[in-house]
């Protein structure tokens, strides 16, 4: 896999896209204000002070109302934690994988997964739960206060729970594809997919990290976000042989595989 190419080509696709990505990735990252926005609405509705009398002088208006609201913040927080979830997974896998393809993609592709929201629900949760699993016994030895052997449990742990995690890293490009398979499917998918794979994609990822450093400074967090999912949608593609020049495995080796990591 040439990586520098596979690079040039998310550049190439970003700039084929209509609207342009930066515009539609600043949408994307307005979206979450806007719904913390609208949630803490009824927070504000809420005096202490006037919760306090009501809680002293007014016990059923406190019931009735103090009470139901607080457990309509939580109602609410909870669905828009859930619907963030899925417009990132919109944007960083359907959208971008649109742009990818040179396929339209316009500011409703960040929604295309709200209608296949349970399954990428629990894409994500076995996700976490799975990777999860193996740093579990190190924080039990670090709450058994055997700390030195707990440090070791819990490098190991998370060592063990990044190459899970890269192993289920193509999963919903793998459910956008085939929508009509399970979730044990997509998640087996990605793991053939990944065979082999991991520390090529783990370095491609580690290669952004200059940028993702660049943006904090001087280079727009709404122009590397695009680059570094379309590129990624791009490796996926590369995966499953739908691409372009990127797919060079062994009949035009790159210099880049193995050195200059960095090169943008």
């Amino acid at each position: 896999m040439n990586r520098a190419i596979l690079k040039q080509e998310a550049k190439t696709h970003m700039a084929k896209a209509h609207p342009h990505v930066m515009l539609v990735t600043l949408v994307y990252m307005i979206i979450p204000f806007v719904f913390n926005w609208l949630t803490n609405i009824p927070a504000q509705s809420i005096d202490p002070s006037a919760a306090q009398d009501g809680l002293l002088y007014y016990g059923s208006m406190f019931q009735n109302y103090i009470m139901p609201t607080s457990w309509l913040i939580f109602g609410l927080s909870f669905v828009v934690g859930v619907l963030l979830s899925i417009v990132e997974y919109g944007y960083t896998y359907s959208y971008c994988l649109k742009v990818s393809r040179e396929q339209p993609a316009s500011f409703g592709a960040i929604f295309d997964l709200v209608s296949r929201a349970g399954k990428c629900i629990l894409i994500g949760l076995v996700m976490s739960i799975i990777s999860s699993l193996p740093v579990i016994p190190g924080l039990v030895f670090q709450m058994l206060e055997f700390s030195a052997f707990g440090s070791i449990i819990s490098i190991i742990g998370w060592i063990i729970s990044i190459w899970l995690s890269l192993g289920f890293s193509q999963a919903v490009f793998v459910m956008i594809d085939n929508p009509d398979i399970g979730v044990m499917a997509c998640l087996r998918e990605s793991l053939s997919l990944m065979s082999g794979n991991r520390m090529q994609y783990f370095v491609l990822q580690l290669s952004f990290l200059p940028w993702v450093f660049a943006c904090l400074l001087i280079i727009p967090v709404f122009w590397v976000t695009p680059y570094m999912s379309v590129t990624f949608a791009g490796y996926y593609r590369y995966l499953i042989g739908d691409t372009g020049r990127a797919a060079q495995r062994d009949e035009e080796p790159s210099p880049y595989d193995d050195q200059n990591m960095w090169r943008p």
